[in-house]
């Protein structure tokens, strides 16, 4: 991949740090995915194998996906400002479904389940706007 997408990716992890819609670290990302909260739990390339035992886990337990990443933890932890972080969560589908597609992902069933939580998220009353609320009191008269 170039660096263009792969900054692209990083610096789509940045965003979705600083909006607080990811959580990095083992005991976060594993609270959030009990929670239910958890949309992807992304594992650097270069975790420990216990950090790879506990994702899947973590994954398994609570059926969020769970997807292998090429950054190592160095790449993530310098996006989201973190040091040595080897796992993180989302919990916006559709950050995560970008951050996703632009890493390199192409697991097609983690793409259309991701898809779907996005399109699930969208208002289905057909996006009318809410009546304004009337002004009460008598209305001043303009000079």
């Amino acid at each position: 991949m170039s660096d263009a997408e792969n900054s692209r990716a990083l610096g789509c992890l940045g965003i979705a740090k600083k909006a607080g819609l990811v959580v990095t670290g083992e005991q976060n990302t594993g609270a959030l995915a009990h929670d239910g909260r958890a949309k992807l739990i992304i594992l650097a390339a270069d975790a420990s194998p216990n950090a790879q035992r506990r994702a899947e886990g973590f994954s398994a337990s609570s059926g969020v996906p769970l997807a292998h990443v090429r950054f190592t933890k160095a790449e993530i932890a310098a996006a989201t400002g973190r040091s040595g972080c080897s796992m993180a969560a989302f919990t916006d589908a559709g950050l995560a479904l970008r951050f996703y597609t632009a890493s390199g992902g192409a697991d097609e069933t983690l793409i259309s389940r991701l898809s779907a939580d996005v399109q699930r998220k969208k208002p289905q009353h057909g996006g009318a706007q809410p009546e304004r609320e009337q002004k009460i009191g008598k209305r001043r008269k303009s000079v």
